[in-house]
C-alpha cells in the first residue's frame, strides 16, 4: 500500500476513534447528570409518617383523635379538620365568628409563617380557643421522624417552658444528686435497650377550678428519655400569665395551664397525649374535654382538628405528587429524549454562530434619523430646522435674537450668494403658512449657506 493511503487510513482511524471517545464521555456525563437530577427531585430519605400514629382526625392508631372526633359527631358537636393555613380560619364562612375551639399539636411537621401566626392570634382574640397538645414531656415515635421541633405557635402567644430551680440546693447534698443522676442515667439506658422509653403519667387537679369539676384524675404518657419533671410555663413578656391547672403525681411541676388572649384564651398541655385514641377513655380524660367544651364551644362552635400542620393539607402533599405515576413517566421520557440526543450524529448542542460585523457611527446615525423622519411630521422638522439656523445665524453675527431678520443679516454681513438666500426666504414663507416642504432642499440650502459663512 503507499504510503500516503497508509498516512490517509491512520488519519481516518484516528478521528473515527476520537469521535467515538467524544461520545462515550457524552454518554457518561448524561447518565451522571440524570441520575443527580432524579437524586435532587425525590424526597429524602428518613422515616415514613405514614407508618406511624399521628395526632390528627383521621388516624385510627393509638395517638390519632379519629375517636375523639367521632364521639363528638355522636354527640352532636360540630368536628371540622383544618386542611388549610391559619388564614382560612377568618375566612371560613362555616365557622362562627366567636366561640369556636382549636387542637393544636406541637412540634409540627409543616411549620407555620409569620402570617399564620398573626391570624391564629387575631382569631383568637375574638372570642376563641385553642388547646396546644405539646410534646414537652414526651417523645412519641412521630416527633422522632423529619418534624420542626419548635414550637412556633407558644412563641407567637408570648409563652415559653422554663426549668424550675430547686426551691433549696443546700438541702440536697452531692451524693444525693450523683444518686439520682445515676438512677436517671441507668433507667434512661434499660429503656433505649428495651424500647420502652413511655411510661404512663397520671396528672391530678392542682387547685379548685370550674374547669376541673369531677376530675380526680388524668392519664396520660412521659418520656424517660426526653423528660424534664420541674417545667413552668411563663410568658416572654411581663404582662402574659397562665394559670396552672394540672400537676403530676410522680413527679414535681406541673402539666397543663390555662391562659388568656384578647376575648379568647386556651389551655397548653406538656404531654400531648391527652384524648388520643387509646388515652380518651382512660380515667377521666373524657370529662376533662367535655368540661374545656363547656367552657369554650357557643351553640354554634365548632371544634377544629388541625391536621394541616401535621402533614394533611389540601394544598399540597408531596407524597402524591412523588408517587405520581404522571411524574415518574415524564421522568423516564426526559431522559431517555436526552440520551438519545447526546448519542446522536453530532455532539454540538448548536452550529457555532460567526461573530456579526459591529455597528458604527454611520449605521446609528441612519437608524437614529430613519427613526425620527417616521415618527415626526415634516412640517415640525422644518421648523426646527429653520429656528436653530436662524439662532446660529445671529449668533456668528453677535446680534440680538429679536433684531433684524435673518435673510436681511445674511445680505448685509455675509458672501451668500442672493438665489440660496431668496430660496431660504422662500421655504420659510411656507413653513411659516404651514405648508409642505422640500427637506432636502432646505437641508442643502442651509449647509451651502453655512459653508459660505465660515
Amino acid at each position: 500500500m503507499p504510503r500516503r493511503c497508509k498516512v490517509a487510513v491512520i488519519r481516518c482511524t484516528s478521528r473515527g476513534c476520537g469521535a467515538m471517545n467524544d461520545r462515550a464521555v457524552t454518554l457518561v456525563g448524561g447518565l451522571v447528570s440524570v441520575v443527580l437530577i432524579i437524586g435532587l427531585l425525590l424526597p429524602q430519605g428518613g422515616p415514613d409518617l405514614e407508618d406511624l400514629s399521628l395526632p390528627t382526625s383521621r388516624d385510627r392508631g393509638p395517638l390519632g383523635l379519629y375517636g375523639l372526633k367521632t364521639w363528638l359527631e355522636s354527640n352532636g358537636v360540630a368536628g371540622k379538620p383544618l386542611r388549610r393555613r391559619y388564614q382560612s380560619l377568618l375566612l371560613d364562612p362555616d365557622l362562627a365568628d366567636r366561640g369556636n375551639l382549636i387542637i393544636i399539636n406541637q412540634p409540627v411537621v409543616t411549620s407555620p409563617n409569620r402570617a399564620e401566626l398573626e391570624a391564629l392570634t387575631d382569631w383568637l382574640s375574638e372570642g376563641n380557643y385553642a388547646l396546644i397538645l405539646t410534646a414537652r414531656q414526651d417523645l412519641p415515635d412521630w416527633v422522632k421522624t423529619r418534624v420542626s421541633h419548635d414550637l412556633p405557635v407558644l412563641a407567637a402567644l408570648e409563652l415559653e417552658f422554663n426549668t424550675l430551680e430547686s426551691d433549696d440546693p443546700e438541702h440536697e447534698t452531692p451524693s444525693a444528686e450523683n444518686k439520682n443522676r445515676l438512677g436517671k442515667n441507668f433507667s434512661t439506658a434499660r429503656a433505649v435497650l428495651t424500647g420502652e422509653d413511655r411510661l404512663t403519667s397520671t396528672l391530678v387537679p392542682a387547685l379548685t377550678h370550674p374547669l376541673l369539676k369531677g376530675i380526680d384524675t388524668i392519664s396520660s404518657y412521659r418520656s424517660i428519655i426526653f423528660d424534664q419533671p420541674s417545667i413552668t410555663l411563663k410568658g416572654t413578656t411581663g404582662s402574659r400569665a397562665v394559670l396552672p391547672l394540672l400537676a403530676r403525681n410522680e413527679a414535681e411541676g406541673h402539666a397543663f395551664w390555662e391562659f388568656r388572649h384578647g376575648n379568647g384564651g386556651g389551655w397548653i398541655s406538656s404531654q400531648p397525649d391527652l384524648f388520643g385514641n387509646i388515652t380518651l377513655g382512660q380515667a377521666d380524660n373524657a370529662r376533662l374535654f367535655n368540661n374545656i367544651l363547656n367552657r369554650a364551644l357557643a351553640e354554634d362552635g365548632t371544634v377544629i382538628f388541625d391536621d394541616m400542620h401535621l402533614g394533611l393539607s389540601d394544598l399540597y402533599d408531596a407524597n402524591n405528587f412523588f408517587n405520581d405515576p404522571r411524574l415518574h413517566n415524564t421522568l423516564w421520557f426526559i431522559g431517555l429524549f436526552w440520551l438519545v440526543y447526546l448519542i446522536g450524529y453530532s455532539n454540538r448542542m448548536a452550529p457555532v454562530k460567526q461573530p456579526g460585523t459591529p455597528h458604527g457611527s454611520a449605521e446609528f446615525v441612519e437608524a437614529m434619523a430613519g427613526y425620527f423622519a417616521r415618527r415626526i411630521k415634516p412640517l415640525n422638522i422644518s421648523r426646527s430646522l429653520l429656528e436653530q439656523f436662524q439662532s446660529e445665524v445671529r449668533n456668528f453675527y453677535r446680534r440680538p435674537h429679536s433684531g433684524l431678520p435673518v435673510t436681511r443679516l445674511l445680505r448685509n454681513c455675509s458672501p451668500v450668494p442672493e438665489k440660496d438666500i431668496r430660496s431660504l426666504d422662500t421655504l420659510a414663507q411656507k413653513t411659516a403658512r404651514g405648508e409642505a416642504v422640500n427637506l432636502v432642499q432646505l437641508t442643502r440650502t442651509i449647509d451651502r449657506i453655512k459653508r459660505m459663512m465660515k
